[in-house]
């Protein structure tokens, strides 16, 4: 993949890969880095002005929330889709609702990330 102007194809893939590091199966990482690097591109121009950086950390944030879903949790890991194709199908903007899974040991109530566990993530993994 090209890296949009201004920014080199290496800074593209190492934002990439920290989208990958974030996402909770870890399968076809070549697919799922460029995968990656392509809703990064897209979400950069969409919604950060060309700001890749800003775009990967709210993907990153984004990913976080996904894996900390009560989807996710209640899953098996043959039934967590692949990073690729999350990425593809552009499921980052579903809402997080669509992520929350009834689990029996909360009661009944579905468990998601809240948007704090979801900034102490994209702490950690940016520092």
């Amino acid at each position: 993949m090209r890296a949009p102007e201004g920014l080199s194809e290496s800074q593209l893939v190492q934002q990439a890969e920290r989208v990958y590091a974030a996402y909770p199966r870890k399968a076809a990482r070549g697919s799922g880095v460029r995968a990656s690097a392509r809703a990064i591109h897209v979400i950069a121009l969409r919604s950060f002005g060309g700001d890749t950086a800003q775009a990967a950390s709210w993907l990153v944030g984004r990913v976080a929330a996904y894996a900390g879903s009560g989807l996710v949790a209640s899953s098996e890991a043959r039934y967590i889709p692949y990073p690729s194709t999350w990425m593809n199908q552009g499921r980052y903007d579903d809402p997080p609702e669509a992520w929350a899974a009834v689990d029996a040991r909360a009661n009944g109530k579905p468990r998601a990330l809240t948007t704090e566990q979801a900034d102490a993530v994209r702490k950690e993994i940016f520092g």
